[in-house]
């Protein structure tokens, strides 16, 4: 009986410490693993909570500026700095090329917020900003596309003739 009783206590012994090595290997695991749910959820509201829309663009034959008006319809405020990372594609419908932001040759675009409604300098909810897009050639007349896509791939495109 005595037998029984240290075996059964090894028994015992053993499965604590089996156990333990156990959680030690996978509590670190279910942590990361959290770790990246959330990374993910915050991306995904951060996506889903971003909207905008090109309201209105125009151009004139003979001039090298287009003129573009977005509005952001969303629920979340764009910095500036996360402004200047979007993408802006510019051209003859079928022919287009992305128009690089602030450049110093070449063609460019640059915006200002039209309607800073609370004079903070981020393009807050309902508020719009004009995007000034100059091309190093002249338009002409013919049908054009403008594209707007954030910084983290919301996008509205437009198509106008001149």
């Amino acid at each position: 009986m005595a037998s029984t009783a240290i075996s059964e206590s090894y028994m015992i012994i053993i499965a604590i410490v089996a156990a333990s090595i156990l959680s030690a290997a996978v509590l670190p695991s279910v942590s990361q693993i959290t770790q990246v749910y959330n990374n993910k959820a915050q991306d995904f509201k951060i996506e889903s909570e971003t909207n905008i829309k090109v309201i209105f663009s125009f151009g004139v034959s003979g001039e090298n500026t287009v003129n573009v008006w977005v509005k952001n319809t969303g629920k979340i405020r764009i910095p500036s700095s996360l402004i200047e990372k979007s993408d802006v594609f510019f051209g003859p419908v079928g022919e287009f090329s992305r128009i690089k932001y602030n450049e110093t040759s070449g063609s460019k675009w640059n915006y200002t917020i039209e309607n800073d409604l609370n004079g903070d300098g981020i393009w807050d909810p309902l508020e719009t900003i004009k995007i000034a897009i100059t091309l190093d050639s002249p338009l002409s007349t013919g049908d054009y596309y403008v594209k707007f896509a954030t910084f983290q791939g919301s996008w509205s495109e437009y198509d106008f003739s001149i």
